[in-house]
């Protein structure tokens, strides 16, 4: 297609840090949706082969650091969020836990889950036990599991961050998340990292910066069946991604808030920014309900600058979500790169003044935007989708209901193409206001988007 430039949706993502180990000094609300966390008993990894030496370096005057851990490098992949690797869980053993411990490793007790993690060997079993345990602790070049004994284990920052990941392989499993405050990602911050969310609830979360429950910075995040619900930022309420990959499969994300910040108010959900690397997001049968942004992005806020980006989503629902001024259930940027939406349905999305009720999209000239099934029903009463931009759109098989103003296209980007097959409505409305630089004044009918296209010329430009 003239003016764009297609992207292979199977690329794989872009490389990412290689990790190093590095020194660091450790740091002085419910769900009301019915959820449970993982079943079963607790997987224990039983690897007792040595595979480094440990020599604990106590610093004296250190105020607030924990003791050196000096180990032999450790060999973590890069995170790659188009192959993402599998979580092996170990067989189940059961264990018991006294009243005063925190954690178990391969059957030693500690009353401090800081100093569990660093007595266990890399690719073991930390398991946290039963209850509701405050701590702010690190972990720094390790691969290891922090896996929770039953349904009520429970980690909490109070004012301080639960849980920082450096340089790691971590993968969390049968967690809570509560109630706790930080700058940035008040549930986990990752960066340079692999970090698997399996199983997890994290709620009330509150950062004054970005990511409420989750934050990460160049590293790959591979979620599952997971609930993220009435976290707020600034932007990304419940996760925010700066040069990172995220591979989401059956997730809630509910009652999220990007609020106290205006203008930079974006993604009451998620938030995925590009600094110096590509956007990677995939979203698989996940759900985005009654998030609020300030701003832009009532759901997801997406905004890349260094593609090629790569945006797919996928049997997955943007409901009654809401924002401010732009895109109530969506607002992307994509300068080079494709997105595609996959049998998704916008439902009930909203704004309070501006465009985009369901999604605003800003494409770039090198970009495409592929709508593919799907629906957009009851979003908005005007401009429910705003597409600007250079790039290419494509619409196929997608119905509407209730929408008196479907489409509306920048009169003042000529270079886009625009392409729909076999749009219906479902509730027998006849007319779509459509694609402004090829029809300006008058409907479009739904029925003749059966072979419609619009490819524009330079000369086209309006003054």
């Amino acid at each position: 297609m003239e003016g764009s430039k297609k992207i292979d949706q199977d690329r794989s993502p872009p490389a990412f840090h290689q990790y190093t180990r590095r020194k660091t000094c450790r740091g002085t609300g419910r769900s009301h949706l019915p959820f449970v966390r993982g079943r079963g008993a607790i997987a224990l990894a039983n690897d007792l082969r040595v595979r480094w030496s440990v020599l604990l370096v106590l610093v004296a005057g250190a105020v607030g650091c924990e003791p050196l851990v000096v180990r032999s490098p450790v060999e973590v992949p890069a995170p790659d969020c188009a192959t993402p690797p599998t979580p092996q869980w170990e067989s189940p053993s059961l264990l018991s836990c006294r009243p005063d411990d925190v954690a178990l490793v391969d059957r030693r007790r500690f009353d401090d889950l800081q100093r569990a993690i660093q007595a266990a060997p890399d690719d073991a079993t930390v398991v946290l036990c039963p209850g509701t345990h405050q701590i702010s602790v690190e972990v720094v070049g390790r691969r290891l599991r922090l896996v929770g004994s039953n349904l009520d284990t429970t980690l909490t920052g109070g004012t301080s961050r639960a849980l920082t990941i450096r340089d790691s392989q971590v993968e969390l499993f049968n967690l809570g998340f509560a109630d706790s405050q930080a700058i940035t990602g008040a549930g986990v911050l990752a960066t340079d990292s692999d970090l698997h969310l399996r199983d997890v609830e994290m709620t009330g979360l509150h950062a004054t910066q970005d990511g409420g429950a989750v934050y990460v910075v160049n590293t790959g995040l591979h979620v599952s069946s997971s609930v993220f619900s009435f976290n707020d930022a600034v932007s990304g309420g419940a996760i925010a991604l700066v040069d990172s990959c995220l591979d989401d499969v059956g997730s809630v994300f509910e009652g999220n808030q990007a609020i106290s910040g205006g203008a930079s108010s974006r993604g009451g959900a998620l938030s995925a920014t590009s600094v110096g690397s590509p956007i990677w997001l995939r979203l698989q049968e996940t759900q985005l309900t009654g998030n609020f942004a300030e701003n832009q992005g009532g759901g997801l806020w997406v905004a890349g600058q260094d593609g090629p980006d790569v945006v797919q989503l996928t049997n997955s629902t943007f409901e009654d979500n809401e924002a401010f001024r732009l895109g109530g259930g969506m607002a992307l940027e994509s300068q080079v790169g494709q997105v595609d939406l996959v049998d998704t349905i916008f439902r009930r999305n909203g704004y309070n003044s501006g465009v985009g009720a369901a999604m605003r999209a800003r494409m770039g000239v090198e970009s495409l935007l592929r709508v593919q099934g799907g629906s957009f029903r009851r979003n908005g009463f005007v401009d429910p989708i705003w597409v600007v931009g250079r790039g290419a759109t494509e619409w196929t098989g997608t119905q509407f209901q209730r929408t008196p103003k479907a489409f509306a296209f920048d009169i003042n980007q000529p270079q886009g193409a625009f392409k729909a097959t076999s749009l219906t409505s479902v509730s027998g409305e006849e007319a779509v206001w459509a694609i402004t630089p090829c029809t300006p004044k008058k409907p479009v009918r739904l029925s003749d988007f059966e072979t419609f296209e619009c490819e524009l010329e330079e000369e086209e430009k309006a003054p």
